[in-house]
C-alpha cells in the first residue's frame, strides 16, 4: 500500500495589503499512522479580502490533496495543485515520446504528399480525411509533450530539500 500523507495547514492572517505569496511553513505536529502520516504545518500571511494564490515550497510530494484542510475556518480553499520535479527517467521518456511523435508526423506527411498513391476520387477523400485528422491529433499531442518538457525544465532551477519534496499551490478566498 502507498503511504498517504495528510496535511493540515494553519494559516494565520490579518487584514493588510499583500499580493499573492510564497510561504515558508514549518511542521508543527506529525502523527504517524500505519499507512501514512498526518502533518500539521503553520504559516502566517497578511491578506486582504478576496482571492489569493499561496505557494508552499518544500512540502511532501506524497500529499493527498483531497485531505488538505485549513484550520482557519474563515478561509476557503478554491483550488489545490501539487507540483513535483521530474526525474531524469521521466524527462527521458518525454523526450522519447516527442521523438516518436515527430517520426510519426514525418511518415504521415510523406505518405500524404506521395503522388500516384490514389487512383479514385472516393479513396482520395477518405485518405485526406484520415491523414488530416491524424496529423492534427499528432501535432496536438506534440504540443502537450513539449509543454510538459518545458515545465520539467522550468522546475530544474528550484532548490528542494529532498527529492520527495514538492510545491503546494493553493488558491484561497478570504472574507
Amino acid at each position: 500500500m502507498k503511504p498517504l500523507f495528510l496535511l493540515t495547514l494553519s494559516v494565520l492572517f490579518s487584514i493588510s495589503s499583500m499580493a499573492d505569496a510564497e510561504l515558508t511553513s514549518k511542521a508543527s505536529k506529525v502523527t504517524i499512522y500505519h499507512n501514512g502520516a498526518l502533518v500539521e504545518r503553520m504559516a502566517a500571511v497578511d491578506l486582504v479580502a478576496g482571492t489569493h494564490d499561496l505557494t508552499f515550497p518544500g512540502v511532501s510530494s506524497k500529499i493527498a490533496l483531497k485531505s488538505l484542510k485549513l484550520k482557519n475556518k474563515e478561509l476557503t480553499i478554491l483550488h489545490t495543485a501539487l507540483i513535483r520535479k521530474s526525474t531524469a527517467e521521466q524527462k527521458e521518456q518525454l523526450s522519447d515520446r516527442k521523438a516518436a511523435l515527430s517520426s510519426q508526423l514525418t511518415l504521415l506527411e510523406s505518405k500524404y504528399s506521395e503522388t500516384g498513391f490514389i487512383k479514385e476520387v472516393d479513396h482520395l477523400e477518405k485518405m485526406m480525411q484520415f491523414y488530416g485528422l491524424k496529423i492534427v491529433e499528432i501535432k496536438k499531442e506534440m504540443r502537450m509533450v513539449t509543454k510538459e518538457i518545458e515545465a520539467a525544465h522550468a522546475l530544474d532551477d528550484i532548490k528542494m530539500d529532498n527529492e520527495d519534496a514538492g510545491i503546494l499551490k493553493l488558491t484561497i478566498s478570504s472574507p
